[in-house]
């Protein structure tokens, strides 16, 4: 892979976040609001495509995807 994904929380509001292997700034991926953030639940929460071009994740009552370029996210 070339990228690492990650829930952060920023100003009381979590997200995921997008960081190159080759890179040490990571960027907010837009869309991916209210994704859940408790504990261990954030690593079978989020999952990447077979391509790696978009990210699966669950926020407290759903399933979403998002292309990593980000942008609206779809309900699943």
């Amino acid at each position: 892979g070339r990228y690492i994904a990650f829930s952060a929380e920023t100003d009381g509001e979590s997200s995921l976040w997008l960081r190159a292997l080759n890179s040490e700034t990571a960027r907010r991926i837009s869309g991916t609001e209210g994704v859940q953030t408790q504990g261990i639940f954030v690593l079978a929460a989020s999952a990447w495509s077979p391509d790696s071009r978009s990210i699966a994740f669950a926020t407290d009552d759903q399933l979403k995807r998002v292309s990593i370029e980000g942008g609206d996210s779809v309900r699943l």
